[in-house]
This record gives structure tokens, sequence and C-alpha cells, in this order.
């Protein structure tokens, strides 16, 4: 295993992939998991085309997701969310969508979604609702 520091606003995660050595050739497993919520939407969605343009066939994404009912502002639900944490002002969330918006942003970086799981069904403790796990294939490259 190698580690690779990048920093997602700034750094072309696939150019620090194939720096360190991964194998464009094999399938991979990239985790996303308490990630893409720091990150504003344009950042995530060069994050997912990034991993998915190393992505051999046979890969899989598996990404955690801060979601919201559909109907209520993204801007209103991030604000309230970052208000109500002791960290939202030094580490603010930006990204909280409704579920088929993260999974559209999914499917436009090219990966095809295979399941979503609401947290709660893997942990009776979690908030129903407000956490999806997902998982995506790569397919054939076009």
């Amino acid at each position: 295993m190698t580690l690779a520091a990048a920093d997602f606003r700034t750094d072309d995660v696939a150019a620090v992939l194939g720096g360190c050595g991964h194998d464009v050739g094999r399938p991979s497993l990239f985790i996303c998991e308490g990630v893409l919520v720091y990150l504003d939407q344009p950042t995530c969605a060069r994050l997912l085309a990034g991993l998915r343009s190393r992505a051999a066939p046979g890969s899989r994404l598996a990404v955690s997701l801060a979601v919201h009912r559909q109907g209520v502002a993204s801007e209103q639900v991030t604000a309230v969310a970052n208000a109500r944490r002791a960290s939202g002002s030094a580490e603010p969330w930006q990204t909280i969508l409704p579920l088929g918006a993260h999974l559209a942003l999914i499917s436009r970086a090219g990966w095809r979604v295979e399941r979503a799981i609401d947290a709660v069904q893997l942990d009776a403790e979690a908030a129903p609702g407000r956490t999806q796990l997902v998982t995506a294939l790569s397919g054939p490259r076009d």
C-alpha cells in the first residue's frame, strides 16, 4: 500500500495516483468515506472523474454521502448543518444534496451506480435519511 498526499481542490488525483504507481490496468477499490461533504460540487465532480479515469474494468467506488430530502434548498441545509456543528466554521460542510443529485453527479463522472443504502440499515443509531452509502462500478472505458 502507498499513501499519497493530495489536495483534491488543486491536485489532479489521476496524476497523483499515476505518480504513486497505481496500476491503471488492474481493478481497484476507491473509497471516499466522509470526503465529499467537505468539498464543493465542482471538486467532487473532478475527484470522481479522476478516480474513474484510473479505474480498470471491474473497479469499484464506495462513497458515503450526506443527503437531505428533495424539495429543500441544499444551501440552506448546509448552512444549518454547519451552524449546529462546533467545527462548522473551521471545517465547513459544502456538499449536502438530495440522493438523486448525488447519484447524478456520480453517474456524470462515468461511474455506474450499483447500490445505495441508508446508513440506518447498517447502524440502528444512525439518523435515518442523513447518510447514504453508495457503491458504483467502472465498466468498460469508452
